[in-house]
């Protein structure tokens, strides 16, 4: 029998690809989901919920990170944000009430890492299992456990599968409650970025050109040179199979027709063979970036 779930959703920014939250008061109670895109990593860290104790993940197409932080998960992403460039997206776990402890994120970050790697649906970028210092009872286990489950559905709401089957069982009906800020989305698609053409080329060899020319039309333009090598790891993997999926349009490193993708990083990924932010890489003959080009566009027409 499927059970009815309450839960709130909130858009900063009026759209599902800025900073979101979401809380389930019923079933969860003071626990909150954040989410960002990582162009929003600096307002991010503005958020009071940062400065709390919890578990965070860092997302790409084909990859994911699970940390945890139990005194300040601001200080751990900080330190990722300047070491790690292949991740788009951060979500982290925490509670309003700063309730969680040590005890409680680690054991949490190790039951999340080992769902990841059981399901295998994204390459994990962990080291290791995480680490479970210390004891923890029963009962606080059954919480946390409880406490997983709940951020596990919400999670898929928002559409990240890292950790559901390949074949899911029933879940619960979910009824959404949404409040929304109406602000514009400094990347919403503005019809004067079709008119730009932009450019990345890579130490690999990549010489390729891109048109943005609806909201979800990233067109890889015939005639690019796609980059000679790949990373080793595995975004470059990733990389790897996006070339094989294209393969009848690519002849010797170069594209023989246009490519279409529904959203940027692709562009970016399958040119250099590694993850690659495609907002700050792809830049017009000006140098100017994919972002800063819709940024002044949206800006001249609010």
């Amino acid at each position: 029998m499927a059970i009815a779930k309450a839960i709130q959703l909130y858009l900063a920014d009026g759209t599902l690809n800025g900073i979101l939250t979401i809380q389930e008061p019923a079933g969860w109670g003071s626990g909150i989901l954040v989410s960002a895109p990582r162009e929003n990593f600096a307002q991010l860290l503005k958020r009071p919920e940062v400065d709390n104790a919890g578990i965070y993940f860092l997302l790409s197409e084909s990859q994911v990170y699970i940390g945890q932080s139990h005194s300040s998960i601001k200080a751990r992403l900080t330190t990722h944000d300047r070491k790690k460039d292949w991740w788009d997206r951060v979500i982290f776990l925490t509670k309003t009430d700063k309730s969680l402890r040590a005890t409680d994120v680690q054991y949490l970050e190790v039951e999340f890492i080992k769902l990841a790697l059981k399901n295998q649906t994204a390459d994990m970028d962990n080291k290791n299992g995480g680490n479970q210092n210390g004891y923890i009872s029963e009962f606080d286990r059954a919480a946390n456990d409880q406490f997983m489950q709940e951020a596990l559905l919400l999670l898929e709401v928002i559409g990240i599968t890292v950790f559901m089957k390949k074949n899911k069982s029933e879940l619960p009906t979910v009824t959404t409650v949404i409040k929304t800020e109406c602000t514009t989305n400094p990347r919403t698609w503005n019809p004067s970025i079709a008119q730009y053409t932009f450019y990345y080329r890579t130490k690999n060899g990549g010489d390729a050109r891109m048109k943005w020319i609806s909201p979800n039309e990233f067109v890889l333009l015939a005639g690019s040179v796609l980059g000679k090598s790949f990373s080793d790891n595995s975004s470059g993997q990733y990389s790897k199979k996006l070339r094989a999926q294209y393969a009848d349009k690519i002849n010797d490193f170069v594209l023989n027709t246009d490519i279409i993708f529904s959203n940027p990083n692709p562009t970016s990924n399958i040119v250099v063979g590694r993850a690659a932010n495609a907002w700050t890489e792809w830049k017009t003959e000006q140098n100017e970036t994919l972002d800063k080009v819709i940024h002044r566009l949206n800006q001249m027409t609010d």
